[in-house]
């Protein structure tokens, strides 16, 4: 059997100064388990908004990376996000996209935990344990959570900075984003149930072409009049402007040139 050593980064696959990137690094598998790894295991990843869990005890499922995750609203009102597995065989201890629920039972061994993760029942705990688990170690895995203008984050590495210092200079996009045509922040609510695509294809494909939204316009132009008037429009297209000259002096809205 041959062994695969691990890939080395040297600088080959995206070429800032040309505006060049390898397809590789939409196809090739073994970077796509570092991002895994490296990228997705450390990063604040988006799980949902507030509004899709607007009473308490009320949950939906979604996904970090690979895993899913419950996304939910205790007793209490506070806010969690838990990695969807048993702490006894991995099994899922949720199946369904969304609810309303005080506790979530595992269907294989009914290992049943509260909506704050806490391990609450265990089958058989006094003949089959003999009363020696602890149930407050192996209570359902919890990542950070932030929420910020209504959207919740996550993440799973203690070591990564805050979520307002881990988003930096990108605040002023986000707050753009969630700004109203009348210049205000008001409440924003997720409506329409739960949606769901399949596309065979890495996880870039879709970020690539919502980033470029802002040079498709024609293609998007239909949306943008609904949503915005023109003249809204162009002030947000010349605040943007502004806005990557002053990180980038001389430059414009960046754009990418994928090589063969």
């Amino acid at each position: 059997m041959r062994i695969e050593s691990p890939r080395r980064y040297t600088g080959d696959l995206v070429n800032l100064g040309q505006g060049l990137i390898s397809r590789d690094i939409f196809t090739a598998p073994d970077i796509y388990d570092d991002e895994l790894e490296r990228v997705f295991a450390r990063s604040w990843l988006f799980v949902g908004h507030e509004s899709q869990v607007p009473n308490n005890e009320d949950y939906i499922l979604s996904r970090t990376g690979e895993e899913s995750v419950i996304f939910n609203r205790d007793r209490n009102g506070k806010l969690h996000v838990f990695l969807n597995n048993c702490r006894h065989r991995g099994m899922r201890v949720c199946r369904y996209d969304k609810g309303n629920s005080r506790k979530f039972m595992c269907p294989f061994h009914a290992w049943t935990y509260s909506d704050q993760g806490e391990l609450i029942a265990v089958p058989k705990l006094d003949t089959g344990y003999h009363n020696e688990l602890d149930r407050s170690k192996w209570g359902l895995i919890e990542a950070r959570v932030y929420s910020y203008r209504g959207y919740v984050f996550a993440c799973w590495d203690a070591e990564t900075p805050d979520f307002e210092t881990y988003l930096g200079d990108l605040r002023f996009y986000f707050d753009d984003y969630c700004e109203l045509p009348d210049g205000s922040y008001g409440e924003w609510e997720a409506f329409g149930g739960i949606l769901k695509w399949q596309m065979p294809c890495n996880w870039k494909f879709g970020a690539e072409n919502f980033a470029g939204d802002f040079y498709h316009n024609p293609s998007h132009a239909s949306v943008d009049q609904v949503i915005l008037s023109p003249r809204r429009r162009d002030q947000t297209a010349g605040r943007l402007e502004a806005e990557y000259r002053r990180h980038a002096p001389g430059s414009y809205l960046p754009r990418a040139v994928v090589q063969g």
